[in-house]
């Protein structure tokens, strides 16, 4: 297996297409970070949780 040349290699992956997700990719970039999103939507539309206190016996799902 080769190793990815200087040109291809990444400071950062994101997993998510969130708020969250393009928040870190965009302050990454603009601090010259190389950064590439995945994303399961071909939307490209994200998501993000809105609980953000749950209780450990809590699920986020309704």
């Amino acid at each position: 297996m080769d190793s990815a040349s200087e040109d291809e290699k990444l400071d950062a992956l994101i997993i998510g297409w969130g708020k969250g997700g393009k928040t870190l990719a965009g302050t990454l970039a603009r601090a010259g970070q190389r950064v590439a999103i995945i994303e399961q939507s071909s939307q490209m539309y994200g998501g993000h949780l809105h609980q953000y206190r749950l209780r450990p016996h809590q699920s986020a799902d309704p």
